[in-house]
């Protein structure tokens, strides 16, 4: 799915498990539920998505980009409090 488009998308509750998402634009993108495992989202666009939840450590995410406030979803497996 190597540059693939979900701009302005509703994804809710969606499974991507080893899956190629380089250069993947999620723009916009409401991602609600959706789990993110052992994918390649290099060079991917999470600008302006929303409610996502990807976990570095098995995820490949060199590269990509993420705007603020929601680029706290990458913590959440952290168990960490961000203040």
């Amino acid at each position: 799915m190597k540059n693939a488009s979900f701009q302005g998308s509703r994804m809710y509750d969606s499974t991507f498990i080893n899956t190629c998402l380089i250069e993947a634009n999620f723009s916009d993108t409401d991602l609600k539920g959706t789990l993110f495992r052992h994918c390649d989202l290099s060079k991917s666009n999470f600008c302006g998505a929303l409610n996502y939840v990807i976990d570095p450590l098995v995820n490949k995410v060199k590269k990509a980009q993420f705007s603020f406030p929601e680029v706290v979803g990458l913590l959440k497996g952290f168990d960490i409090e961000v203040v």
